[in-house]
């Protein structure tokens, strides 16, 4: 997650972010990079999603950051689409070029939030262009947490259709804390100042615990799992995005 800066208010945004953030933080990358080179070489690294906020906002950074990463087997971006000009739009087409190799996706946001303000013709004659820009499947409404903004909706579910958790996955949030999923539903584990290796053991040992609480890892909610997290590593719960 490299930044909480976006150049939207989406009400369904789970962390809050939108063009008159303040308090919007964006990811210490050179810092975030050191964090990464503590993972093992004979680690086989799936996948790496950067997000934010809005990623595009930052090209520098991004191809900075993407031409750091070490070798994975896809590196996708998150992009809910918006271009204001046609300026805008320009510098987009020229990042598309650049980062158009194989296993390297940019996925624009298809939901009924973000439709309302993407000019889908002019997107879609993109794809046409860029194999790597691709639409971003329709979510199911399910997989929405209660947090952030996505609280005070009028529809709200917790449930987590699909919990990540089964997953050898980390998340690095953009000031620099590590959790377990995407959107901080496990808290904060560890920063990026610790080892890779010593986050990995911690998240083990969290898992064993729970599989001893109940039997496996996955919950009903994702408030239910943050409050064996809680206990676990004795610490109150992580409120940045929500209760």
């Amino acid at each position: 997650m490299i930044t909480t800066k976006c150049n939207r208010a989406c009400p369904h945004c789970m962390f809050f972010c939108s063009p008159k953030n303040k308090k919007a933080v964006n990811l210490n990358i050179d810092k975030a990079l050191k964090f990464i080179k503590t993972i093992p070489r004979m680690v086989d690294i799936n996948e790496i999603c950067i997000y934010g906020g809005e990623p595009t906002l930052y090209y520098k950074l991004l191809k900075y950051f993407i031409s750091r990463l070490p070798r994975a087997r896809r590196i996708q971006i998150l992009t809910n689409g918006y271009f204001k000009d046609k300026k805008q739009l320009n510098k987009f087409e020229l990042f598309c070029k650049w980062f158009n190799k194989k296993n390297n996706f940019v996925k624009i946001s298809n939901d009924k939030y973000h439709d309302i303000f993407q000019d889908r013709k002019q997107l879609n004659e993109l794809i046409k262009i860029y194999p790597n820009l691709v639409w971003k499947r329709r979510e199911d409404p399910k997989e929405f947490i209660k947090m952030g903004r996505w609280q005070k909706h009028p529809i709200i579910f917790t449930k987590p259709v699909n919990c990540i958790l089964r997953i050898e996955s980390i998340n690095i949030e953009q000031d620099g804390k590590i959790d377990f999923c995407c959107g901080g539903y496990s808290s904060a584990i560890g920063t990026i100042k610790e080892d890779f290796q010593d986050i990995i053991k911690k998240r083990h040992k969290f898992l064993k615990f729970l599989r001893e609480k109940e039997g496996k890892i996955t919950h009903d909610t994702c408030k239910r799992c943050r409050q064996y997290f809680s206990e676990y590593f004795k610490t109150s719960f992580d409120t940045r995005w929500g209760k």
